[in-house]
């Protein structure tokens, strides 16, 4: 597996020889060591699944306790395009629709964004990573345009 670095145009082995599987479609993006995948056909509609490259193995993924019931409640859009890793361990999901209009009126689009914190904790003598959900809004843009597939690795 291989991230590529378009600021500094170089290309760096990530992983020799990987045996995990990412699915076609879902965005994916590494942050601190950790690929992170958004997997929306999971059990709870929409998680994450992580990836540690120093240990070469699947770390279990969880809600913070006080989001248990409210998670779902943060994802509006089915399917996510793009997952971002912004600074302070935060990710951040993209995704794009077309809002109606009236006949003559221009075309405009919502675009979704969803922010969470992940972080690294200890559990049971393994790390895991807490997922905790901080925003969700829509950014309302005068034009038609869409959010393409991006993952930064």
């Amino acid at each position: 597996m291989y991230g590529y670095y378009p600021c500094e145009d170089r290309w760096e082995c990530l992983l020799e020889d990987f045996g995990g599987c990412f699915s076609i479609g879902d965005p994916v993006t590494v942050a601190d060591g950790v690929i992170y995948e958004y997997a929306h056909y999971r059990e709870i509609h929409g998680f994450f699944r992580a990836f540690d490259l120093a240990t070469k193995e699947w770390l279990n993924v969880r809600v913070a306790p006080a989001f248990l019931d409210t998670y779902e409640s943060y994802l509006h859009i089915s399917t996510y395009r793009g997952l971002l890793h912004l600074p302070n361990s935060i990710l951040c999901l993209l995704s794009s629709i077309y809002e109606d209009h009236e006949p003559g009126q221009p075309q405009t689009t919502a675009v979704h964004v969803v922010q969470f914190k992940v972080e690294l904790v200890k559990m049971d003598d393994k790390e895991e990573v807490l997922v905790t959900p901080l925003s969700s809004r829509y950014c309302h843009l005068d034009s038609r345009c869409y959010v393409f597939r991006c993952s930064r690795l």
